[in-house]
């Protein structure tokens, strides 16, 4: 094979084997990528990170190479051995197992198996079963509250008195029958019942069973100003009730921050998974490199010291893959510990999902705007809504503060049938003087209505630079993704270009070419960087916004998590379903 068909054959194979060893994520990141509006639609139709050859392998246009090889260069066919292409690395590939099972998982899958396993998702979801607990006793404060009663106990007198036994505490009348030696056996047996109305009326009604003719008796209090009318009475209740609603949006808060972080992190193991590809395949091409340069050492063409530079960039790359696996394990420990597994397992990311999530990700990005963007804040973000929940509470609270002042005026009466019937009914007014607590109180509750105002107030505002940040945010990394991969595209070149130059003799030193090599892998990592901060920024926009759940909500079933179990027992501890993919 002659020079010529040699560095043609070599180029040809080297657009080959750049076209599929960053065919993974990185490569589906691009081609999901339809950036009209930035220009990267047209620089991003190649896969990713490819260098700019000719199709027949030759230099690139405007280089100065020469047609025809010197003598010297005829030379280099001496170490077409040493030439042969480092392998590929596939997805899985790229990821060191050490027979660890592995599982391949798209994002919706991952966000499925977090929604079951996650632990304090889960214990969000067991604090519902308090919440509507105690919910259900606010809301019966309007139902009757029957207590029966049954007593029965000895009466030892000191001295002969006349008269019946004493009657027991806390019951209802009863009978007594002297057993003698001044000793009284005392017996009860009944029923009360008490009622509150919405209006304010308590009924109090007791029935004594065991007297000699059974006797009823009847209380009724009607206040006319403190504790008068429904708005008042259910005050209680509407209180109750809206902090329902808040512990309902703190639930649906909790689980957005779930799904927002293991997205991030299903991000940050795809970039970890890709830097490890990015380093591996560095690896590659400088031990190719050393190869090439130990048979030109051999071949006489350079001198022996030239390994140096060589052997210490075979070892720096050595040291940054090990760092970027190292990163890989974090972020797979990250996953496992957001699903709540404790398994010895391997996630492999999949590059389907980031197809989608740009292809999304830009269609959307599109449409953004600022004021639409904060008008749907307004309405669905659960900390805001939770807020404006707050206002109506401290309204209520002051109503009770204020009702709490006013005099007791109250219409009262009895009736009793039985042996002595009797009605009773009568107008009472009471008022306690010197109860500062009351006063105070009602200063609180009024503080607290002008606080939640400011707060209101400022959680728009902050809500809005939010968005309007985030919004920045997602710009400036889709114009940093242009940036990054017109800085690899270039990087490629001036790679090939130096490393041909090397071989043709026209650059003696080695040193340009690990110079070269460095600025390669710099480039690739800043790009990866790019697109997952590109990810991450529009996660960032959901949550600020407060769509993550919609967003998510055709791929993901959240009603599980956000309905309430009957009871504890009802309530089921799902474990995650993590098929291992070599299985």
């Amino acid at each position: 094979m002659s020079a010529r068909e040699h560095w043609s054959k070599l180029g040809e194979q080297s657009i080959n084997q750049h076209r599929y060893w960053w065919g993974g994520v990185s490569a589906v990141l691009l081609l999901a990528l339809p950036l009209a509006r930035t220009g990267i639609a047209n620089s991003i139709e190649g896969p990713v990170f490819e260098p700019l050859p000719s199709e027949t392998g030759s230099p690139a246009e405007g280089s100065t190479y020469p047609d025809t090889l010197t003598d010297e260069e005829q030379q280099g066919s001496d170490v077409d051995e040493a030439l042969e292409l480092e392998e590929t690395v596939s997805p899985l590939d790229a990821v060191t197992t050490d027979g660890r099972s592995r599982v391949a998982v798209t994002l919706p899958e991952l966000l499925n198996l977090v929604i079951v396993g996650n632990r304090d998702l889960r214990d969000r979801q067991l604090q519902r079963l308090i919440e509507q607990q105690q919910l259900q006793a606010a809301e019966e404060r309007f139902d009757p509250q029957l207590t029966p009663t049954v007593g029965i106990g000895l009466n030892q007198r000191f001295e002969e008195v006349f008269g019946g036994g004493a009657r027991l505490p806390n019951t209802i009348g009863g009978t007594s029958t002297d057993l003698g030696d001044r000793t009284t056996l005392t017996q009860s047996a009944g029923a009360s019942a008490l009622l509150l109305t919405r209006q304010g009326t308590e009924i109090d009604l007791t029935l004594d069973a065991l007297s000699n003719t059974p006797s009823v008796r009847l209380n009724l209090t009607q206040p006319l100003l403190r504790g008068a009318g429904t708005a008042v009475n259910e005050a209680p209740v509407d209180i109750a009730r809206l902090q329902e609603s808040q512990n309902f949006l703190e639930l649906q808060q909790t689980l957005t921050t779930t799904v927002s972080t293991t997205v991030t992190q299903y991000t940050n193991l795809i970039e970890a998974q890709e830097s490890v590809r990015i380093q591996r395949q560095a690896l590659d091409r400088r031990q190719r490199q050393l190869t090439i340069l130990r048979a030109l050492v051999e071949a006489g063409r350079r001198a022996e010291f030239d390994l140096v530079d060589s052997q210490r960039s075979v070892a720096d790359a050595e040291r940054d893959l090990l760092l970027a696996q190292n990163q890989l394990e974090e972020a797979n420990t990250a996953l496992l510990d957001q699903i709540g597994v404790n398994r010895d397992l391997v996630f492999v990311a999949s590059p389907e999902t980031i197809t989608e999530l740009f292809t999304v990700a830009i269609a959307r990005v599109e449409d953004y705007d600022l004021e639409t963007l904060v008008a749907i804040a307004y309405q669905t973000r659960p900390d805001y809504l939770q807020t404006e929940l707050a206002q109506d509470i401290a309204q209520l609270n002051l109503k009770l503060a204020e009702d709490g002042l006013r005099w007791r005026l109250d219409i009262e009466g009895s009736a009793s049938l039985g042996d002595f019937s009797e009605t009773t009914i009568g107008l009472v007014a009471r008022r306690t003087f010197d109860e500062p607590n009351l006063e105070t109180d009602l200063v609180q509750r009024q503080v607290e209505i002008v606080q939640q105002d400011n707060r209101l107030a400022q959680q728009q505002t902050t809500i809005r630079n939010e968005i309007t940040n985030q919004l920045n945010t997602v710009n400036a990394n889709l114009a940093r993704v242009e940036a990054a991969q017109r800085a690899t595209e270039n990087a490629r070149l001036q790679l090939d270009v130096t490393r041909e130059l090397f071989l043709r003799g026209r650059i003696r030193d080695i040193f340009q070419i690990t110079t070269q090599e460095e600025n390669l892998v710099d480039a690739e990592n800043s790009e990866l960087s790019a697109r997952i901060q590109f990810l991450d920024s529009i996660v960032a926009l959901d949550e600020a916004v407060g769509l993550t759940l919609e967003t998510w909500s055709n791929a993901v079933d959240f009603l599980p998590v956000l309905l309430t179990p009957d009871a504890l027992d009802t309530f089921e501890i799902q474990e995650p379903d993590l098929t291992p993919l070599d299985e």
